[in-house]
C-alpha cells in the first residue's frame, strides 16, 4: 500500500512539473525583427502569434499596411533591408506582395514554363496567373538599409532574438547586412527561399542553408512547398549555442 501511495505522490508531483513548464513556456515572449512585414502582427508566419511577441522591428518599404497591436512596442522603417545601406533599384509588381529588390524572372518562367507546369503545376493553379501577378508597374531606387546599421543607432544588437525575413529572393543580403547580429546574438531565423529562381540573380534554399550552417545555424524545420510552382518553403534556423529549448517546443508542429 505504501508502494501505491509513493507511485501516486510521483505521479502528482509529475503533472504539476509539466503544468508549470507548460504555463512558463507560454510566457516566453520574444522581440522580434520583420523584414518585409507586409501585414504586420496579422499575417505572421506559421507558428508564430501576437503573444509570442514582446516588442516588434519592422521593415515594409511598399505602402501595404503593416498592422500593430496597441499592447506590443513597435517601431516601423518604411526602407527595404539589404547588405548596404543607400539607393538600390526596387521591382513593385503588380500585386504587391511580389514586390522586390529582385526582378520577376520573366526570362526562366517563360523559357521553362511547360517543364514547370509539368512536374510542378499542382500549385492551386497560381501559375496560370504568374506572368499577370507579376508584372512590374514600377522600378524606382529606393532608400535601403543594413540591419546591422539599424540596430547599433538603436543599440539594440543584444535585444533580439528572432528574426523573420521574406523578401522574395533577397533573403541572403538581408543576412550579409545582419552579419553581426546573426553571428553574435541571434537566438532564431524565419525564412521564405525558394529551390528554383523565380526571381533574378537570387540564392536558393540550399545555397541559405549552406550560409547559415556554417555560421553555426541548425536548420531544425521547414513547411510545405507552396506558392506558384510550389517553389516556396519557410526555414527555420536556430543557433545551436543561443537557441533555447522553448523555440525548439514551438516548431514542433505539424505542416
Amino acid at each position: 500500500m505504501e508502494f501505491i501511495y509513493i507511485l501516486i505522490i510521483i505521479f502528482i508531483l509529475l503533472f504539476l512539473l509539466y503544468n508549470y513548464q507548460k504555463h512558463n513556456q507560454s510566457e516566453i515572449k520574444y522581440w522580434f525583427i520583420d523584414v518585409g512585414a507586409s501585414h504586420g502582427l496579422n499575417e505572421l508566419p506559421n507558428p508564430w502569434k501576437k503573444n509570442d511577441i514582446n516588442k516588434y522591428l519592422s521593415f515594409e518599404p511598399t505602402d501595404l499596411e503593416v498592422d500593430t497591436d496597441k499592447d506590443i512596442p513597435h517601431t516601423n522603417y518604411k526602407k527595404a533591408v539589404s547588405d548596404i545601406t543607400g539607393k538600390q533599384k526596387f521591382y513593385t509588381c503588380k500585386v504587391k506582395e511580389g514586390s522586390s529588390l529582385k526582378k520577376q524572372n520573366f526570362n526562366y518562367i517563360k523559357n521553362n514554363y511547360e517543364q514547370l507546369v509539368k512536374t510542378r503545376g499542382n500549385d492551386k493553379g497560381y501559375h496560370k496567373t504568374w506572368f499577370d501577378r507579376s508584372k512590374i508597374v514600377s522600378e524606382e531606387y529606393i532608400d535601403c538599409i543594413k540591419l546591422d546599421d539599424v540596430l547599433t543607432e538603436l543599440n539594440a544588437f543584444d535585444q533580439y532574438d528572432i528574426l523573420k525575413i521574406d523578401v522574395q529572393g533577397a533573403e541572403y543580403e538581408v543576412l550579409k547586412g545582419a552579419n553581426k547580429w546573426v553571428t553574435e546574438y541571434g537566438k532564431g531565423i524565419h525564412l521564405e527561399l525558394f529551390d528554383i529562381p523565380m526571381y533574378e540573380d537570387i540564392r536558393l534554399n540550399h545555397e541559405v542553408k549552406e550560409y547559415l550552417e556554417n555560421l553555426d545555424y541548425e536548420l531544425i524545420w521547414k513547411s510545405e512547398p507552396f506558392g506558384t510552382f510550389s517553389a516556396a518553403r519557410d526555414y527555420f534556423f536556430i543557433n545551436k549555442k543561443r537557441g533555447d529549448k522553448y523555440l525548439i517546443n514551438k516548431y514542433k508542429i505539424k505542416n
